[in-house]
């Protein structure tokens, strides 16, 4: 027996091929031609196990995903509903007001002039008062502000939160400047009056 023998056979014995089935040997005469077909032709597609799947598992995967994805999106709008809620707190300012004024002062005349010094000047209503402050609602800023209400303090000293000893009252309209964080008095600030509104009008044209 040659080695090429005893190689085959132990070949033969490892192979789960079929001993029933023949098989080309070595020396067959069609084995040039399937070396030849195996050099030259392109494998076919190597099939790779998958998955054993049950029926409708796919479908089911897919109900599922597409479940998720609803949730994802009621989820976005609840929060853009409750995020559009128009409960922010008003923004606001505090001056002080009130402050008397020395027995012998005395205001000089009033000019528009005089306004447009000041730090702060804006048109607001009378939200709430207390007997130590004064909330006004602000409809319009003509100078030095942009918050939504605005809150005059009693001044030290002071008996009331009022301009020029005149108190606030719930509900009435106002036109008030301050400077330096107070509440500037004589014809300065005041309640409204179409005069006092142009003369402030005047004073921040822009």
């Amino acid at each position: 027996m040659t080695v090429t023998d005893d190689l085959e056979q132990r070949l033969r014995a490892a192979d789960p091929w079929p001993t029933s089935r023949p098989v080309e040997t070595a020396r067959s005469s069609r084995v040039p031609n399937l070396v030849e077909r195996a050099m030259t032709e392109a494998p076919s597609p190597i099939d790779t196990p998958t998955a054993t799947r049950r029926p409708g598992s796919g479908r089911r995967l897919a109900l599922v995903a597409a479940a998720a994805c609803a949730v994802v999106g009621l989820g976005g709008l609840t929060a853009v509903a409750i995020g559009s809620g128009d409960d922010a707190a008003p923004t606001s300012v505090e001056f002080a007001a009130g402050a008397p004024t020395g027995v012998m002062s005395s205001c000089i005349e009033f000019s528009p002039d005089l306004l447009a010094d000041v730090d702060a000047a804006f048109d607001g209503t009378v939200a709430s008062v207390t007997d130590e402050s004064v909330t006004l609602d602000v409809s319009t800023w003509f100078k030095g502000g942009a918050a939504d209400q605005v809150v005059l303090s009693i001044a030290s000293g002071a008996a009331q939160v009022s301009i020029d000893g005149v108190a606030f009252e719930p509900g009435g309209r106002y036109l008030v400047s301050a400077t330096a964080g107070n509440v500037n008095t004589c014809g300065l600030s005041g309640p409204h009056s179409p005069e006092l509104e142009a003369a402030f009008r005047d004073a921040f044209p822009g």
